[in-house]
């Protein structure tokens, strides 16, 4: 008799113990097949069309100086101040390619930047949408339709 309660409990844990392993699987797997299907949909919003690297190379200007170039033919501006560090980290992302950023010092223009609601820096107006914070270059590609490779 204590022999079968005994088999009784440990078939219990066993079963017990598969059925948490098996559902432990079946939550890892859900959740990789989610930042793939998640991954793939975000950049169908976000990301730029491809763009052949050769045509950046043949006309000598940088990637960097290309976005940097397009994002202001479409009006994107960048708010910021000298002092923020994550405006210096902004301008060090684009290189040598900033100085063809549109961009507001805030320090000096406080006006400006008010008027456009920014209270973070740097500041991002695309589209007369604001994205707060440092971004990265190939969002500010995908958010302006330019090319960035």
């Amino acid at each position: 008799m204590i022999k079968n309660i005994k088999r009784k409990k440990s078939n219990k844990l066993y079963y017990f113990s598969m059925n948490i392993s098996i559902a432990l699987l079946f939550i890892v797997l859900l959740f990789a097949i989610y930042l793939l299907i998640g991954t793939c949909t975000q950049c169908q919003n976000t990301c730029p069309p491809c763009v052949q690297t050769d045509l950046v190379s043949k006309s000598n200007i940088s990637a960097e100086e290309g976005l940097a170039k397009c994002l202001t033919e479409k009006g994107a501006v960048m708010y910021g101040s000298a002092w923020c560090d994550f405006t210096k980290g902004q301008k060090q992302t684009f290189g040598d390619a900033f100085q063809y950023v549109a961009y507001v010092e805030c320090t000096e223009n406080q006006e400006s930047c008010h008027g456009k609601g920014v209270t973070i820096y740097p500041t991002w107006v695309i589209n007369d949408k604001s994205y707060p914070g440092e971004q990265q270059l190939i969002f500010l590609a995908g958010l302006s339709d330019c090319d960035y490779s």
